[in-house]
């Protein structure tokens, strides 16, 4: 069944996410709210392939202004 293969997929990547998170701790200052932005428009963009029901029929990507919200939360540290 695809859609239970793709949480499983979707649930590894979150833990793996957790793990390199402690990771971007260890980078130097001026980087991280680089890595962390990244970090975070990927985060948001696995949630939106998610709530898509996986569909692979179409790409799914982030518009401008979900990628100016994920900044100013990034900006503001109320990310997920």
């Amino acid at each position: 069944d695809w859609i239970k293969y793709m949480d499983i997929q979707e649930k590894r990547t979150r833990e793996l996410g957790i793990v390199g998170r402690e990771g971007i701790k260890l980078l130097p200052i001026y980087t991280r709210f680089a890595i962390l932005l990244s970090y975070n428009r990927y985060s948001r963009l696995l949630k939106k392939i998610k709530e898509s029901n996986y569909n692979i029929s179409k790409r799914t990507g982030l518009n401008t202004k979900e990628k100016f919200i994920v900044f100013i939360k990034r900006i503001l540290n109320k990310y997920e």
